[in-house]
């Protein structure tokens, strides 16, 4: 008698983003199916975490510059990404692969570039401090945004009457060009801050 043995192949997903001068580092990603994430440092070091759990500060030997790995089951699972304290340097072009991402937090010594038109269409909360260099028209904002914040030397462009309707707050640094009359403004924006060039009136 034959016996079958059936097996399942079990693949992963990973995003490869860069950081610069990295002395230590940690990141919390929470799944919407709570399946556990892994880290790989970029040094040799690989580490598992439960969902939603922060991972322990991984310190390097020397100051490292290069890809951090991060690697799930699928990564449109991934809902929350958030980062304190570490020094990013990718594209915002690579968050596309996030589809399911409605939180990001990445707050520290980022250089972040872009287009905005390239974060994730359910994004819903945007804080991404540094000396960042992002770019694009405000209308192609995630039309779900509640909470944008972007430091840095950013050029963004656009009607302010574009902004998503349902934004509370948003705080746009940089040498911006955007234009429109503020009584556009969505109706409930409890927190205004835009610098740069900016045309707007009212």
């Amino acid at each position: 008698m034959r016996r079958v043995l059936n097996f399942k192949v079990v693949t992963k997903e990973s995003i490869n983003l860069s950081v610069v001068t990295q002395n230590s580092f940690s990141i919390k990603i929470t799944t919407v199916n709570a399946s556990p994430y892994t880290i790989d440092f970029g040094d040799g070091t690989v580490e598992s975490y439960p969902s939603g759990v922060q991972s322990n500060t991984h310190t390097y030997n020397s100051s490292y510059t290069g890809d951090i790995t991060i690697t799930v089951d699928k990564l449109q699972n991934i809902t929350e990404f958030r980062s304190i304290d570490n020094s990013f340097n990718f594209n915002l072009i690579e968050l596309t692969v996030l589809t399911g991402l409605t939180y990001y937090r990445n707050e520290g010594s980022n250089t972040t570039s872009g287009d905005i038109a390239n974060l994730p269409s359910g994004l819903t909360y945007y804080f991404n401090t540094g000396k960042n260099t992002t770019s694009g028209d405000i209308d192609n904002l995630p039309s779900g945004l509640t909470y944008y914040l972007n430091t840095g030397n950013n050029t963004t462009s656009g009607d302010i009457a574009n902004l998503p309707s349902g934004l509370t707050y948003y705080r746009n640094e940089g040498s911006n060009t955007t234009s429109g009359d503020i009584d556009n403004l969505p109706s409930g924006l409890t927190y205004y801050l835009n610098e740069g060039s900016n045309t707007t009136s009212g």
